[in-house]
């Protein structure tokens, strides 16, 4: 039985797994700025289909509370949080590419 073998590439902090067999990928880093503007990073593979994203705190983030995410395309990842805070925060990305 010949089966695919994942594959993982580090791009300037941004990882990505992706099985060629059936296209599903994972992709992972960190949005940087100050949350109450809304930062945003880019995913190094675009999506055909997103189905779920995780985010965490990655630095401490002054008086930011209750970070989310703002949006979400096949392509970028923005978060939000209340008050002004600079800092980190990690993500992780399921889908289909």
């Amino acid at each position: 039985r010949n089966r695919s073998v994942p594959h993982m590439v580090l791009s300037h902090r941004i990882f990505i797994t992706r099985d060629n067999s059936t296209g599903f990928t994972i992709v992972w880093g960190k949005v940087n700025g100050t949350i109450s503007q809304k930062p945003s990073a880019n995913f190094a593979r675009t999506f055909s289909v997103v189905h779920s994203a995780v985010i965490s705190k990655c630095s401490n983030l002054g008086n930011a509370s209750a970070i989310n995410i703002n949006s979400i395309s096949n392509s970028a990842i923005s978060v939000y949080g209340y008050q002004s805070g600079n800092g980190s925060v990690n993500y992780i990305v399921f889908g289909f590419s």
